[in-house]
């Protein structure tokens, strides 16, 4: 039974990753009108990450992956300002340390500015629960609850129509919703994305 469905997922995402490329082969410039359809799978990323530098947990490596559908809405529409703020697009990932320090997962939306044809802004807001729990070692990080809020900054630089790099800055803490200590982490790092 397990074996049956670990082989319809895979099928599924061999299907889906397919369909993706098919689709990718009939579009213009990245920064173009080129959405046919709202695609779950549009970007995978890879990242390395410094993993809370001089505080808490330094002196240590994250790495993280990461998904991001197509635009919510589609195609653009022509206005800058209404396609930055009210056509993002949606994503998850994972930020894992290399240590056994705290990791974590996440998901919420990305709002992207292009600045010329190659470079560009992103900004990521959603939520993400993490391992960041007591233990006998010293300098772990306590967030205060398993579940907070996730925030990154990037700028990027599109090589090519596929792919690009995005050096970012990833932080999550809980808005002093779970009590007073709010120490938050914060990671510094790049990440490479390929656009199918």
């Amino acid at each position: 039974m397990r074996a049956h469905f670990l082989r319809l997922a895979l099928t599924g995402l061999v299907a889906s990753v397919a369909a993706g490329m098919a689709s990718a082969a009939d579009v213009g410039a990245p920064g173009a009108d080129r959405f046919e359809g709202f695609r779950f799978f549009d970007e995978m990323r890879l990242g390395v990450h410094a993993h809370n530098p001089t505080l808490d947990e330094g002196n240590s490596v994250d790495v993280s992956g990461e998904i991001l559908t197509s635009p919510i809405n589609g195609a653009k529409t022509g206005n800058a300002l209404y396609d930055i703020l009210f056509n993002p697009r949606l994503h998850v990932g994972v930020m894992g340390n290399t240590r056994g320090w705290t990791s974590y997962g996440y998901a919420g939306v990305t709002w992207r500015a292009d600045f010329t044809e190659k470079l560009f802004g992103e900004v990521e807001f959603g939520g993400a629960v993490n391992n960041a729990i007591k233990d006998i070692r010293p300098n772990r990080i306590t967030l205060g609850c398993p579940v907070t809020f996730h925030e990154s900054v990037g700028l990027g630089y599109r090589m090519t129509q596929n792919v690009s790099v995005i050096f970012d800055v990833a932080h999550v803490s809980h808005a002093n919703l779970c009590g007073d200590a709010n120490p938050g982490l914060t990671n510094f790092g790049v990440k490479l994305g390929y656009r199918f």
